[in-house]
């Protein structure tokens, strides 16, 4: 239901949906001053399977060529250090995972051909005999050692997920033995994560770690050129160890961060598939023959990032009192144009996991609990916040100037400071803001969702967050492996964080994938990864 912080005339031009987003907002008042369980998706346009594959009669055929509009620049290259979904989405063309989830996320062989389990703490991967890196050297137990003992070291690879291992063997040259200090449920979908590829050992140490803009990998394409904030240019990598892949012989990704510049590019034969988080660009696609777009629910989801450690919010009521003062509903109607859900802790689409959000007390929008909360915190006459956000992604000023109008209600004044994308991100990762608008990304595991945010350890605990009963809860819910038990641990958690207030997350988002009809093959993900790229092909080629 939409709250009196919206006027009667906007809310049914909402409904109408007669107003672009932009100028919806500007009507509203509102003033200035996205990071890291099968989900549906529709495709309209000129008709293709629901997993994008050609009809039964039509073989791939191999060539060609695709351009396509990137809407950021990635800034880091380097598997070990990069933190944005650009640099993860380029490194996927030329790293390889372990693993690598399917269209339903479940994990599939990929550079581990199989594994055996002896214990709960062991693992024996067995590795693909015919895999190499792109210069043609084997994809050794050495190089699997190396890298999964980079992401456990906080002074290089630093993922939290990786404090869980103990030790890697490189048993012979394709046999590797992991080691977990402990039962850890998820180890396989971590390294089924496009956020995890396997680094060449060799080109490391002979490139001192200089990887920023240096890429060597076993992957399905080779990173031939890389101009900054223009284009990047792949090449089909020829030694490709899955054997008649990549399809296309060349990809050129040029940098559009304006959504009406993709739509330019795209009208004017310039590229051929671009992406977007807003819907309005995309609609002149629609009921077009020679377009494909793909309406693909996601689970990355808009957030606000709380600083928990100093100032008013670092008391829990008045984090408390924020929740209950937005109106989550108005945010996504608003500035999603309600295409998205409403979510919680874990994304709403992972429904075996996920609490239902009208099951989290301070999801219910009740100014007066604000009020009091406000109140018996010392804040009844509310305080003056900064909220930095940047217009790299629309969603994420949308979301900034909505929260800033709803807030009124309880005398909080945000001012919004607008950054530069890669500004933010330092901002993020070092931990430099009171509150901080970012679109996350889906996770392959709720420990990701939970223990990887949150645990006093983590080193991904950007909110500063330290409750010894959360930390030992979360200890528990990864070392469980009873799937059954592991839920209500998550549950439990869920609701111990809706109470503990880190974040203020809003909904989980859907995205929009306009292809040139003749592009055959794509079948976009929920988790915003692009591993169908090497199965593209063009029709009539």
């Amino acid at each position: 239901m939409m709250t009196r912080y919206l006027d009667e005339t906007l809310f049914r031009a909402i409904q109408r949906e007669q107003l672009s987003r932009r100028r919806l907002l500007r009507n509203a008042g509102v003033a200035g001053g996205l990071a890291l369980g099968s989900a549906p998706l529709l495709s309209m346009g000129k008709t293709v399977a629901q997993d994008g594959t050609p009809s039964p009669e039509v073989s791939p055929t191999a060539g060609g060529t695709l351009r396509l509009g990137f809407e950021a620049n990635p800034d880091d290259l380097n598997p070990f250090t990069m933190t944005s979904l650009a640099s993860i989405l380029v490194t996927e063309q030329i790293y390889d995972t372990l693993f690598v989830f399917d269209q339903n996320l479940a994990s599939q062989p990929n550079l581990c051909t199989g594994f055996e389990a002896p214990d709960d703490t062991t693992y024996v991967f067995r590795l693909e005999e015919s895999a190499s890196f792109s210069d043609g050297t084997p994809v050794t137990a050495e190089d699997v050692k190396f890298t999964l003992d980079g992401y456990r070291d906080p002074d290089i690879g630093a993922r939290s997920w990786a404090s869980v291992i103990d030790s890697v063997e490189a048993v012979d040259e394709k046999t590797v033995q992991l080691n977990l200090a402990a039962p850890f449920a998820p180890i396989i979908g971590y390294l089924s994560w496009h956020y995890n590829p396997i680094l060449s050992k060799a080109f490391y140490e002979a490139n001192d770690g200089n990887l920023q803009a240096l890429t060597l990998g076993s992957g399905p394409f080779i990173l031939e050129e890389f101009i900054p904030d223009q284009t990047l240019r792949f090449v089909r990598n020829p030694g490709y160890w899955q054997e008649g892949l990549p399809l296309l012989d060349e990809m050129e990704w040029v940098i559009l961060p304006d959504d009406q510049g993709r739509v330019a590019a795209l009208r004017g034969g310039e590229i051929q598939s671009a992406d977007f988080i807003d819907i309005q660009p995309v609609e002149s696609f629609f009921d077009n023959p020679d377009w494909t777009v793909h309406q693909v629910s996601t689970l990355t989801h808009a957030t606000t990032y709380i600083n928990c450690a100093e100032g008013p919010l670092a008391d829990v009521r008045v984090r408390q009192a924020l929740s209950y003062a937005i109106d989550r509903d108005e945010i996504l109607q608003t500035a999603a144009l309600g295409y998205g859900q409403v979510s919680g802790y874990i994304p709403t689409p992972e429904k075996f996991w996920a609490v239902p959000v009208d099951e989290l007390p301070t999801y219910h929008h009740d100014i007066d609990k604000a009020r009091s909360l406000m109140a018996e915190a010392g804040y009844a006459n509310g305080f003056d916040i900064t909220l930095r956000a940047s217009p790299q992604y629309i969603l994420d000023i949308a979301n900034a100037q909505i929260l800033q109008q709803q807030l009124r209600a309880i005398d909080v004044n945000v001012t919004i400071e607008q950054m530069e994308w890669g500004s933010l991100l330092d901002a993020w990762v070092n931990k430099e803001f009171e509150m901080l608008n970012i679109l996350l990304l889906g996770l392959p595991d709720p420990d990701g969702y939970t223990r990887g945010r949150y645990h006093s350890t983590s080193t991904s605990n950007r909110n500063q967050l330290f409750d010894p009963d959360l930390d030992a809860l979360m200890d528990l819910a990864r070392s469980t492996v009873d799937v059954e038990q592991r839920q209500a641990l998550y549950t439990e958690i869920q609701l111990k964080l809706d109470d503990l207030t880190p974040n203020l997350f809003h909904y989980v988002i859907d995205s929009w994938l306009v292809w040139d009809s003749r592009y055959q093959g794509v079948t976009p993900l929920p988790n915003a990864s692009a591993p169908y790229m090497k199965r593209v092909w063009i029709e009539g080629e």
